[in-house]
Order: structure tokens, then sequence, then C-alpha cells
């Protein structure tokens, strides 16, 4: 043991050191000891209303952060959303357009359907001889 640290010695009854055990578990305390010294601490935080100065100020702090990034998560998270819904519509739009375009009989001028082998011959030779 460390020369700076004294032990304490504190009697209880065995139902009294039961809870203990149970409430170091519950709260996930390392130890009982390190339970009765945060206890300790907050208890005379409480009754003397010293929130524990730079300690407290840094977790404040760090609160304030993760309040931050949480409403920043929350606006990505509705961008999302709105990016999503916009696809859906423009899915949609785009299956209603195509299903309505097969529906409609479109008749196209001669001149623009080419028979598909009409002059192939001559495109090979064509094609063959480019230098």
């Amino acid at each position: 043991m460390a020369e700076n640290r004294k032990q304490l010695t504190v009697w209880v009854s065995e139902s009294q050191k039961e809870n203990w055990d149970e409430y170091q578990q519950e709260l996930g305390f390392s130890s009982r000891g390190e339970m009765v010294r945060r206890a300790v601490e907050y208890y005379h935080a409480a009754e003397t209303g010293d929130e524990g100065g730079d300690a407290s100020e840094k977790v404040l702090s760090r609160l304030d952060e993760i309040e931050d990034r949480v409403e920043r998560v929350k606006l990505d998270i509705a961008d999302v959303r709105e990016e999503q819904v916009s696809e859906d519509l423009m899915d949609t739009l785009i299956h209603n357009l195509i299903s309505n375009l097969m529906q409609e009989t479109v008749d196209i001028p001669e001149e623009w359907v080419e028979e598909p082998f009409e002059d192939i011959d001559d495109d090979i030779d064509d094609w063959a001889n480019q230098d």
C-alpha cells in the first residue's frame, strides 16, 4: 500500500455488507472501497455545495459537447431522410413516366427507320478500307 494512503476499517452488519456489495455491482464500481470513497465525496459535495470545481466544469463542458454532437447527428439524420424521400419521389415519378410512355403508341416517321442490313456490304468495305 502506498505511504500516502491509510487504511480505514468500517464495521457494518452482515446484511449491510451484502447490501453494499449489491450496490457495488449495480453501480459498476471496481471495489467496495472505491464505492465508499466516491459516496463520501458525493455526500460532502452535496452538503457543502462544493461541486468539485474543475472536475464538474470538465464534466459540464463534455456534456455540452455531447449535446452538440447529438444535435448535429439529428440534423444529419433529417437530411438523409429528406434525401431519401426525394429519391423515393424521383423513383415514383420515373416509374410513372415510363409506365405512361409504354402505354402510348408513338408514330415514328418512316424516314427515321433504317433497314438494318441495307447497304451492309458497303459499310463493311468502308470500314475495312479506312486508313
